[in-house]
């Protein structure tokens, strides 16, 4: 926590929570708390701010590091990316290799089965979004809407608890 009350002290903000600091985004008065900064170990550079006022990510992000006494930013994450030389050759071979020996393999019987079947099934459907404009629904209030069948147009409609309307009635076209 002696960490989370001077970091406020040096944003010029207060604490919030057990991890987090309101205070005055770039450019704003003293008074201001439109910063948020959360201070999260596993977070890039230790903390993750939020600006409620619009500023940029990155203004914020440089204006704290300023406030915190924290070094400028520079691009990269100080991890290291790069192959150790003496693996470079052995895993660009390695690839070359993988990428020369890429044949497609053949389909055992079962998987042409199970594609065979799922292709009928697939061939013998059809689009649920397609309806007839024969299929027309009119509820007792007068409302219109379609349906894939005139059978959906049979349920009741509830009004109130335990009182219920006739069903909704099926016209054959559009009026």
């Amino acid at each position: 926590m002696t960490f989370i009350r001077s970091a406020a002290a040096a944003l010029g903000g207060e604490v919030v929570g057990r991890d987090a600091v309101l205070c005055p985004g770039p450019g704003h008065s003293p008074k201001d708390r439109s910063l948020s900064v959360k201070f999260v170990p596993t977070a890039p550079r230790g903390f993750l701010i939020t600006s409620f006022a619009g500023n940029d990510w990155r203004d914020c992000r440089d204006h704290v590091r300023r406030r915190l006494g924290l070094p400028a930013w520079e691009p990269g994450d100080e991890q290291r990316r790069n192959v150790p030389p003496h693996h470079v050759a052995k895993w660009d071979l390695a690839a070359t290799e993988a990428e020369a020996n890429e044949t497609p393999r053949a389909w055992t019987e079962d998987e042409i089965v199970r594609i065979e079947r799922a292709q009928r099934i697939w061939n013998a459907g059809k689009d649920p979004r397609a309806r007839s404009p024969n299929n027309i629904c009119v509820n007792i209030d007068g409302s219109i809407y379609p349906t894939i069948s005139p059978v959906e147009c049979c349920a009741s409609i509830r009004v109130a608890p335990g009182r219920m309307k006739t069903p909704a009635k099926s016209i054959s076209s559009r009026r």
